[in-house]
């Protein structure tokens, strides 16, 4: 394409458009929580070998198909294909409070159905798959790129690098976890523990677990519910406030505090509940 200046309908010259000023633009740039799932195929490059290339790519898209029916019905979304492994993203663009747990659950969904499925070649015979699998879970930066379309978004950080790695170490339809994965589903999954290790391309050992299976079948809720309270953090005056209010509960002056932010707060007093006192009578 010329980059001429070409003349207008009133026979001046037209300014050439010129490269966008990265100085001047702001792309829209926010910290996330973003949970990685990094999928890869075992020996795909022999099989590759053995078949037809037409055959390779609809094997490729049989297993994408499948991957991504997991990954959508657990609210992820497949970001990009890295030749035959897939990059899934928890947490971006649609959050959820249990991503870590989404990502796990859809692994082992996926390492079942890629086992079990047949993979049809021309001759009416079949192939069979595996995968590794590593997630990862990490603060990125999520933003547009410069010159790229605003809607495109990038995730920045090393926590897909991480997931990425972390596959590597998984046997064959097996899952590999980080710690912060484990710490956030530890008690959702059964997971065995495979200690520190060494990753390329990243500077520290990271403690790795392998994924067996679903603990149990109780909810979240219910685990919640059992488990211990986590520590409040900074929060000194509010839990003054708190025990405060209590005691004025207890004297039956009971009150309504609505936290906003700026330490704001709207205080709303009310009487304390009168008891209702009732006898039951024979008809």
């Amino acid at each position: 394409m010329s980059s001429e200046p070409k003349p207008d309908r009133l026979g001046g010259l037209q300014r050439t458009q010129g490269p966008p000023n990265v100085e001047n633009e702001a792309p829209h740039a926010e910290r996330r929580q973003l949970t990685v799932t990094f999928i890869d195929i075992v020996g795909s490059t022999p099989l590759s070998e053995r078949i037809d290339p037409e055959e390779f790519f609809a094997i490729i898209r049989t297993y994408r198909d499948i991957c991504d029916e997991q990954i959508r019905y657990y609210g992820g979304h497949i970001a990009r294909m890295i030749g035959d492994g897939l990059l899934a993203f928890f947490g971006v663009p649609q959050a959820h409070e249990n991503d870590p747990e989404r990502a796990v659950r859809a692994s082992l969904a996926i390492a079942a159905a890629i086992q079990e499925h047949k993979f049809l070649l021309s001759d009416g015979s079949f192939v069979r798959l595996g995968v590794r699998i590593g997630v990862n879970t990490g603060v990125v930066v999520v933003g547009s790129v410069p010159g790229e379309p605003p809607d495109r978004r990038e995730v920045f950080g090393s926590t897909a690098h991480v997931a990425a790695r972390l596959q590597g170490l998984a046997s064959e339809n097996g899952i590999v976890v980080g710690s912060s994965t484990y710490d956030l589903t530890r008690r959702t999954f059964s997971y065995a523990p495979l200690g520190r290790q060494a990753l390329k391309g990243v500077e520290e050992p990271v403690e790795a677990w392998r994924a067996e299976a679903l603990g149990s079948n109780e909810s979240r809720f219910d685990r919640a519910r059992r488990s211990p309270l986590a520590p409040m953090i900074n929060r000194t005056s509010e839990s003054a406030l708190l025990a405060e209010m209590w005691q004025q509960t207890l004297a039956g002056s009971g009150q309504v505090w609505r936290h906003f932010r700026r330490a704001r707060h709207r205080q709303v007093t009310f009487d304390p509940p009168v008891p209702q006192f009732a006898r039951c009578v024979s008809a």
